[in-house]
């Protein structure tokens, strides 16, 4: 099981869930809903997240992506 957590501006949720079912939550958030993936507080590029991955690590944080102006 690992956690992942959702940062926005309404607030944040804290899900915990296994391995296999967190890469494919996390590419579709960031596929589907435009989120940068965090793997322990380092940006880590969706499509390289696997179970392998995930498995030393403590916690994914899923964050709104950043616009320039």
């Amino acid at each position: 099981m690992i956690k992942i957590l959702i940062i926005s501006i309404e607030g944040h949720e804290e899900f915990h869930m296994p391995f296999g079912q967190a890469v494919k939550f996390v590419k579709d958030q960031c596929a589907n809903k435009a989120k940068w993936a965090y793997l322990d507080g380092d940006y880590i590029n969706p499509d390289t997240i696997d179970e392998k991955a995930l498995v030393t690590a403590k916690e994914i944080m899923l964050a709104n992506t950043l616009a320039g102006g």
